[in-house]
């Protein structure tokens, strides 16, 4: 190993361990370990493991060669723990879901701002519906980003009713609709298809964590101030 990469490998556990942020280095390192937060909006090439204790903020797009999990303990099982994987897509898919009842044949459904703010108005949602306790037709009379009408089919109205039935609504995230799923092995980073918004939101999001930076640390020159004090 390089006299350069082992500099680099103790570099980037000296601003793990202290909750630094390394966005102005390029680490190529074997191993991470981070007991606090980390920050990563330059590169990270990683080529076997990071442990990271706190929250992990990364700035631009995040590549991983395995799976994306999530832990939780076991609750009969302290032996063991779950291990769910992240769904994956060849596009940036945004999604909302939950249950309705028709009210007189329909049922108009007001989709969270969170999700109408993300998804793009661009791309057309798709709408999966699932009627319960009844095996009556339902169909999409209306969608948008911001909300769906559903109705149930005239003809079965008279027969079942007012049908109880969930849905899934899903989108593309805003900014991201031209996402490429295949690309070259030379060139994964592939920017030549990032939009306008992509770059103003990375913009924005960069922002804020420097202002983030800033009031932690006017946090603790305050707190160093009161103490001196006493």
């Amino acid at each position: 190993m390089s006299t350069k990469k082992v500099l680099l490998i103790i570099v980037s556990l000296i601003c793990c361990v202290f909750n630094a942020n390394a966005n102005h280095i390029n680490l190529i390192t074997d191993t991470i370990f981070s007991w606090a937060n980390f920050t990563q909006t330059g590169w990270a090439t990683i080529g076997s493991y990071m442990a990271c204790g706190g929250n992990f903020y990364c700035g631009a797009d995040f590549y991983c060669g395995g799976n994306k999990y999530f832990l939780q303990p076991h609750p009969s099982d302290s032996d063991k723990v779950i291990a769910y994987i992240a769904i994956e897509s060849g596009e940036a898919l945004t999604l909302a879901r939950g249950m309705s009842v028709t009210k007189g044949g329909q049922s108009e459904i007001v989709l969270p701002d969170h999700f109408s703010l993300v998804t793009s108005p661009d791309i057309p949602v798709t709408v999966l519906l699932t009627p319960e306790k009844s095996p009556a037709t339902l169909y999409v009379k209306q969608k948008s980003k911001e909300k769906i009408i559903i109705a149930v089919k005239a003809a079965e109205y008279s027969e079942f009713g007012d049908v109880e039935f969930s849905y899934q609504v899903t989108g593309v995230r805003d900014g991201f609709e031209n996402s490429k799923a295949i690309r070259d092995a030379s060139n994964i980073d592939d920017t030549t298809n990032i939009s306008l918004k992509q770059k103003r939101m990375k913009t924005k999001l960069r922002v804020f964590k420097e202002m983030e930076k800033i009031k932690d640390e006017e946090k603790r020159l305050k707190i160093k101030s009161e103490q001196t004090k006493q």
